[in-house]
């Protein structure tokens, strides 16, 4: 039997999109250029299913990085509701 967890998870090849482009976002956070990186991981994180995470901590760093520690914060919260067993 799968684990129920895994059952909601969805199929790799379905986020691979996703984790192109947030990588591609990465790569501009390692160039320092946050503002291009943050409109990217802001449409990703509207496009994506809630359980890319990925892209939801990217942003927030990217906004803690920026001083937008509020927004940061609850990006953070929102990737722990997400995977509570992760923390």
């Amino acid at each position: 039997d799968t684990p129920p967890a895994v059952n909601n998870l969805p199929d790799v090849k379905d986020m691979l999109p996703f984790n192109v482009r947030t990588q591609s976002a990465i790569d501009l956070i390692d160039q320092g250029k946050l503002d291009e990186a943050e409109t990217m991981l802001r449409a990703i994180v509207a496009e994506s299913p809630a359980q890319h995470y990925s892209s939801r901590l990217y942003l927030g760093a990217t906004c803690e990085r920026q001083g937008q520690f509020a927004e940061a914060e609850s990006l953070y919260r929102s990737v722990l509701e997400l995977r509570p067993d992760d923390t």
